[in-house]
């Protein structure tokens, strides 16, 4: 996809970057934190098999344009990944944002950019339903409309 078509990421900063951030699990070397502490050298790992997940939370409401993840995997294939996404009001319930179904491997970086922005958007899920290999992220950035 040309840059016309899409968000520029660096015109806007990572507003993912140093979050808080929550997951269904993760091993004792992998803390979720490591998912958005702006290296790729790092990375969370759930610590068990799919339908794990990670949680962002983005500190207050952004329409968000443009993720990009750092994968992880090993062994390479395919991979389903659904993002969520839900607003800051009390017992708002998750919204399907995306569903990302495609092969992946180690070291690659999956873009995502919705065609309209996901408006109002505090808490940024990321579950991966299915993989050759245990949910894991090096790295979530998370821009916005400017």
């Amino acid at each position: 996809m040309s840059p016309a078509n899409r968000a520029d990421p660096c015109a806007s900063p990572n507003i993912a970057l140093g979050k808080s951030v929550t997951a269904s699990g993760n091993s004792a070397e992998s803390p979720a934190s490591a998912a958005v502490d702006g290296t790729i050298w790092t990375l969370w790992n759930s610590g068990g098999p799919p339908r794990g997940w990670i949680e962002v939370d983005l500190g207050a409401e952004h329409d968000l344009t443009f993720l990009r993840l750092g994968v992880p995997q090993t062994p390479a294939g395919r991979a389903v990944h659904k993002v969520w996404g839900k607003s800051a009001v009390p017992g708002a319930p998750y919204v399907e944002l995306q569903e990302i179904d495609r092969s992946t491997a180690d070291g690659e970086i999956v873009e995502v950019a919705p065609g309209m922005p996901w408006v109002g958007i505090r808490y940024l899920r990321i579950e991966t339903i299915w993989g050759p290999s245990w949910p894991a992220w090096r790295e979530i950035e998370v821009f916005s409309a400017p």
